[in-house]
């Protein structure tokens, strides 16, 4: 019995070897940890997938695009391909478009602009012609004052005319000119040559309505003509010459003109003028053979 007993008891002992316990750093892997790891490395595959598709589609559109295929089909869309292939016709058209747009303003721009700039020259002739007229007031003023003033058909002829320029000349500067597009005088082109010849028709016919005795009398005595005897023949003539310059100018504006307002406006006043013109001619036929106008 007590060598069975030992014996057992050393058979143990050497089986006790086989079943110790692995080593800490032989440590093995739970099935989640597993599963985990798994996972991880199909989806870094399938990412991979998708980025490789990706690139090749975006290779494939680009190169039709460049190459106008758009008889291709990507993905059985043959529509989707034909408008990504028309897309840089239609932005090149568009450019274009807008190119020519541009080009036509510039063009309306420098055209309407040379014909505001006709419209001012005209303006400036007829405000500066109406404001002239308004003045005579100051003839008619004089000529009272001195006991030569105008009389019968011809004092009222004078009267109208002055009166009409004035009342012209405020409708123009304090309505008119500030329709669009507005009208400012201070823009007008220079033009020596217009100014010239408008100084040079005021002076002569200053002197012929406004005449000095004193520096006229040389003249007079070897032509044996007194022009201030005859003012009312030469007031009559230079009046027809303004009047019909108001109706030409009058006129002129009328085909550059944008205005609607001013059209009708420029309308009345040619029509006005030139009723004031034919009265100057009626009076004329009138009372030049009766010598009613000649100074005592």
């Amino acid at each position: 019995m007590g060598r069975s007993k030992s014996r057992s008891k050393s058979k143990s002992k050497q089986k006790s070897p086989q079943t110790q316990s692995p080593p800490p750093s032989a440590k093995t892997k739970t099935p989640t940890e597993t599963l985990t790891s798994i996972n991880a490395q199909n989806l870094f595959n399938l990412s991979l997938v998708c980025f490789s598709i990706s690139l090749i589609l975006f290779v494939s559109t680009y190169s039709m695009i460049t190459n106008n295929g758009g008889g291709a089909a990507l993905f059985g869309s043959t529509a989707t391909i034909a408008t990504i292939t028309t897309l840089p016709n239609a932005s090149l058209e568009a450019n274009n478009n807008n190119n020519n747009i541009k080009n036509n303003i510039k063009k309306n721009t420098k055209n309407n602009d040379e014909q505001h700039g006709e419209l001012l020259v005209g303006y400036k002739i007829l405000h500066h012609t109406l404001k002239k007229e308004s003045q005579l007031k100051y003839l008619h003023w004089l000529r009272d004052a001195t006991f030569r003033g105008p009389k019968g058909s011809l004092k009222t002829l004078l009267t109208t005319i002055y009166t009409t320029s004035q009342t012209r000349t405020n409708e123009l500067e304090n309505t008119l000119f500030g329709l669009f597009p507005v009208v400012a005088l201070n823009e007008t082109p220079k033009s020596a040559m217009g100014d010239s010849i408008q100084d040079d028709v005021e002076k002569s016919s200053t002197a012929e309505l406004v005449p000095i005795p004193s520096l006229s009398s040389s003249s007079s005595s070897n032509t044996n003509k007194t022009p201030y005897l005859e003012w009312g023949v030469r007031f009559v003539f230079i009046q027809a010459q303004a009047t019909r310059m108001v109706v030409a100018l009058a006129m002129s504006l009328k085909k550059f003109e944008q205005n609607e307002e001013r059209k009708q406006w420029l309308t009345e006043l040619a029509d006005e003028y030139e009723a004031i013109r034919e009265s100057l001619v009626d009076s004329m036929l009138l009372n030049l053979g009766e010598g009613s106008w000649k100074e005592a």
